[in-house]
């Protein structure tokens, strides 16, 4: 292990990084910290600081540099930035790592206990060596070219010896960062690799065979074995997982300061880069500004890499569990097991992830992948094995957010253009109610782009929550739903009607800016808006399968209540011994109740299972309305405000003298879509909710029957916990989604919600607005 670490912690205490001595005995190494070291690395990094202060006033005292680096306000921030970045890391990183040394040498212990649980020790000592040579020949390289370019600049100063001493302890504290960066790789690859030999000691689980080579000195039979090594290797993770809290205790805030500085770098140098350009115009500026931001970028790779493959290794650990937990291995080994995926999902909760099986992903990908297409779900997956593992995206999160500012923004600018049409502006900014009535409905369709962009990207957590509650849901179920021509039905018929309806809208607004000849630059205008409207339309798309997958699944367990009802009525009635009448009934009896007891019991697990399966349809449903409920009230309401501009840009068209069949239909297929992504959205849920109701009924069904007193009691519990418990649909917790929403309006008591009798039709509304829309316009 020491030989491992020797070739960093020797460049690191060189460098003042790691204050340690260490002395050897017999085989072993004992590591303690040294207050020398400390001291010297204080007073060294103190002294450099002070150095690279006057070297850099003194150097930027010449006339070339001057007109480089400090001319202006702006080169001077600039240059500040630069060298402010590079002497606090300095600073920071050595006070920090001598305060905190004693983490240090915790993080070496949990490596030990690691190594003693796994029974083996990582032999990558080649990989340690190349990263560290090839990091500081790089950088030397870039620092060598980088003096020889200030040296061509101040060429008119012929005391070179001078100017790289003025150079050189700037130079120097860089190396303090570089090395900084170093150590902190091998810190967290040093967990990594260590990960990768836990999940490769799982691997071997499933082979109860191949688990003997770790215990050859014990007589345990295999079943044992397996035990002790899955404790062990609990053991290990628990151990993996404070070495990592060491590392963040001992170089969080370096890391956080090295991280800025990369970033500021990366501003910086292109900056340096432009002036240098107006200035000299030299290739070699070019070559050396292009070295350093390479080197960042490097700088960046070299802190983010390891951390992501721990994460990676860490979910793979996951999944390989929840693949041990669903096979065949025996209860003594899948109880440890399910305390170890418990603490994993502990410690990665700032992450979230859930393992499908094949079967659920290939039931979710059309909508996964175009919900990830249109910025909708910023999801990622890998296949491992027969399953998938899905996590967040932080990179689909950024490109959504990307896309929705530029869509938005050219959907604004492209529609400003087109509306100074002289045939567009009259039809839609005619008057002044014109002009209210397209605002409304162009602010109906970008409103839900922006804010469903926004807040699926933040709540996408409670996405990766309703897949695991699926999942469960699934495995209590015993039943895997399979109606994947459905959803991908619903999928393509819904976006080729909105294409249709698009492309009869977009042929209804060249036939009316005919005398506009540029075809082309018309078409640019209406495809950010109309992108915009897909949003809209797939988010639709998206809760429509989210909610549908609970409704199947909720049909899924009242089959399975009515398939315990249609049992032989023998397994679950009470014996009645007022009917035993002589010593041979007594006999049948007897044997009758053991039977009974074994299917009685069999009864009742299966309605605990089904219990828990509407639990996690519950909590599924719960997250679907913390995700979605701000989006499908703006949707509701656009379908509304739709509802009631497309019959008034109907009659805008037909009052102009434009009214023709040509108008006629394209208005009428944008009211009948408005209607259909109505029922787009109130069909699943009313279906959850007549579901949830039949559960109710069978359930009350059942409990007419004459039941055994545990049987009765269950479903007795059970009929309490759906009145409690209950699965439906809410509008942001404003109104409840069912078909009754398309035809009532409900009004709430500020004491007590109430329905009112006095019930308004949406169509009588829809009829009441547009009526007053017309007073104004006349």
């Amino acid at each position: 292990m020491f030989k491992l670490l020797s070739p960093i912690m020797h460049l690191s205490r060189l460098f003042c990084l790691l204050p340690l001595k260490w002395q050897k005995l017999n085989n072993n190494y004992i590591l303690t910290k040294s207050r020398l070291y400390i001291a010297y690395s204080n007073i060294m990094s103190v002294f450099l600081t002070l150095v690279s202060i006057f070297g850099l006033v003194r150097l930027y005292e010449i006339d070339v540099v001057y007109s480089i680096r400090l001319a202006t306000h702006t080169k001077l921030s600039v240059t500040f930035c630069d060298v402010t970045v590079v002497l606090s890391s300095c600073v920071l990183g050595v006070a920090i790592t001598s305060c905190k040394i004693d983490k240090y040498i915790d993080y070496i212990d949990h490596l030990k206990q690691i190594d003693y649980f796994l029974r083996k020790h990582p032999p990558k000592y080649l990989k340690y060596l190349v990263v560290t040579v090839t990091t500081m020949s790089f950088t030397t390289a870039v620092l060598i070219v980088d003096l020889i370019m200030w040296l061509k600049i101040s060429a008119c100063d012929r005391n070179v010896g001078l100017f790289v001493v003025y150079q050189l302890p700037f130079y120097i504290c860089y190396y303090f960062t570089i090395i900084m960066e170093l150590v902190y790789w091998q810190f967290v690859h040093s967990i990594r690799i260590r990960l990768v030999c836990l999940n490769d000691s799982l691997a071997a689980i499933g082979h109860v065979q191949n688990v003997d080579i770790f215990f050859t000195k014990t007589k345990k039979n295999k079943n044992d074995h397996a035990l002790d090594h899955v404790q062990a290797l609990i053991r290990a993770y628990q151990e993996l997982t404070e070495a990592a809290n060491s590392v963040n205790n001992c170089y969080g805030l370096a890391i956080l300061i090295v991280i800025l500085g990369c970033l500021i770098h990366l501003l910086v140098t292109p900056f340096a880069l432009y002036t240098i350009i107006l200035n000299t115009g030299s290739s070699l500026f070019m070559v050396s500004s292009s070295m350093w931001m390479f080197g960042h970028v490097l700088r960046l790779f070299l802190i983010v890499e390891p951390c992501q493959g721990c994460l990676n290794e860490s979910r793979t650990t996951a999944a390989m569990i929840c693949k041990l937990l669903s096979s065949d291995l025996s209860k003594e080994i899948k109880k440890p097991l399910e305390i170890f995926i418990i603490n994993i999902s502990v410690t990665m909760s700032t992450d979230r992830f859930v393992v499908i099986t094949d079967e659920m992903f290939r039931l979710l990908s059309p909508i996964l992948h175009l919900g990830r297409l249109f910025c909708l779900l910023p999801l990622k997956w890998r296949k491992l094995d027969s399953n998938y593992v899905i996590t967040k995206s932080t990179a689909h999160i950024a490109y959504s957010f990307a896309t929705m500012i530029l869509f938005i923004l050219a959907s604004i600018f492209t529609l400003t253009h087109l509306y100074q049409l002289d045939e567009v502006h009259r039809v839609r900014l005619g008057n002044g109610t014109r002009c209210y009535v397209t605002f409304s409905d162009v602010l109906v369709v970008l409103c839900p782009s922006v804010v469903g962009l926004v807040v699926t990207s933040v709540k996408i957590d409670s996405h990766v929550d309703y897949l695991d509650c699926l999942k469960k849901a699934d495995r209590l179920l015993q039943k895997q739903p399979t109606r994947l021509f459905k959803y991908v039905f619903v999928t393509i018929t819904t976006m080729l009607f909105a294409s249709l309806v698009l492309i009869l809208d977009s042929a209804q607004w060249l036939k009316i800016s005919s005398k506009n000849r540029n075809v082309p630059a018309l078409l640019i205008y209406f495809v950010p808006y109309y992108a915009c409207y897909y949003f809209s339309v797939v988010m639709e798309l998206v809760h429509w399968q989210l909610v549908h997958s609970i409704k199947i699944r909720i049909a899924a367990l009242n089959a399975n209540l009515i398939a315990i009802i249609n049992q032989n009525g023998e397994q679950i009635v009470r014996i009645d011994r007022r009917k035993i009448s002589n010593v041979v009934d007594t006999l049948t009896v007897g044997s009758f109740k053991q039977k009974q007891t074994k299917q009685g019991s069999a009864t009742l697990d299966r309605i605990h299972d089904l219990m828990n399966a509407h639990q996690k349809l519950a909590e599924a449903a719960k997250s679907v309305n913390e995700c979605y409920g701000l989006i499908i009230l703006l949707l509701l309401l656009g379908c509304l405000i739709h509802l009631i501009v497309t019959p008034y840009g109907l009659y805008a068209l037909i009052s102009n003298a434009e009214g023709g069949m040509a108008h006629i239909i394209p208005q009428s297929m944008w009211m009948l879509g408005h209607i259909l992504r109505l029922l787009l959205i109130v069909e699943p849920c009313h279906g959850c909710s007549s579901e949830s109701a039949n559960t109710a009924a069978i359930i009350c069904k059942m409990l007419c029957s004459d039941l055994s007193g545990e049987i009765r009691n269950s479903l007795q519990i059970f009929v309490v916990y759906l009145s409690e418990c209950r699965i439906e649909f809410t509008v942001l917790g404003l109104a409840k989604i069912h078909r009754g929403l398309l035809t009532t309006v409900r009004r709430v008591s500020e004491q007590k919600p109430t329905h009112l009798r006095g019930l308004l039709q949406m169509a009588g509304a829809v009829t009441t607005y547009l009526v007053i829309l017309f007073q104004f316009n006349k």
